[in-house]
C-alpha cells in the first residue's frame, strides 16, 4: 500500500469518526425534544410568562386578593389553561421552526418576545373572568396597578 493511499483512508476514517459523532449529537437532542412534551420555546415562553403574571395579580392589594381569591386554591387551574391557550397559539405551527436552524436568532427573539406577551395577556384575562362582575376588574396588565381600578 502506498503512502497516498494510507493517508487516503487516514482522512476518509477521520471524516467517518466526525461523521458518527455529528449523528450522535443531533440524535440526542432530536430524542431529548421529543420527550420534552413536543413543547416549542414559544410555548414555554408564554406559559411562564402567563403564570408568572396571572401569579402576581394574586398579591395583597390586587382585585384577585379583595375579591378572597388565592393562587394556591385556583393556580393549577390557571396555569393548565394558559398552558392550552398558549399551546393553541404557539404550538401548531412552529414546531419545525427551530433556533439556528430555519430562523435567523432576531426572528426567533421577536416570537419569543411575542409569546411571552401573549402569555401576559392570557394570564390577565383568566384572573379577570375569575373576579366578580360591576365589583372588581382588571383594566391593566400591570398587577401592582390593577387594584386602584374598578368596573362601574
Amino acid at each position: 500500500m502506498s503512502k497516498s493511499d494510507k493517508t487516503m483512508f487516514y482522512y476518509l476514517g477521520l471524516s467517518l469518526l466526525v461523521l458518527i459523532v455529528l449523528g450522535v449529537v443531533f440524535g440526542v437532542s432530536s430524542v431529548k425534544e421529543s420527550f420534552g412534551k413536543g413543547r416549542t420555546t414559544e410555548e414555554k415562553e408564554c406559559k411562564a410568562a402567563g403564570k408568572n403574571h396571572a401569579k402576581g395579580m394574586f398579591g395583597s392589594g390586587t382585585p384577585a386578593h379583595a375579591a378572597g381569591l388565592k393562587w394556591k386554591n385556583r393556580g393549577t387551574d390557571i396555569v393548565n389553561e394558559i398552558n392550552s391557550k398558549c399551546n393553541d397559539e404557539w404550538g401548531s405551527g412552529s414546531r419545525t421552526q427551530k433556533p439556528g436552524r430555519a430562523m435567523t436568532a432576531a426572528r426567533m427573539a421577536a416570537r419569543i418576545s411575542s409569546a411571552q406577551q401573549y402569555g401576559i395577556q392570557e394570564g390577565a384575562r383568566i384572573v379577570n373572568d375569575l373576579l366578580p362582575r360591576g365589583e372588581l376588574g382588571i383594566n391593566s396588565l400591570d398587577p401592582e396597578t390593577d387594584g386602584d381600578h374598578h368596573y362601574n
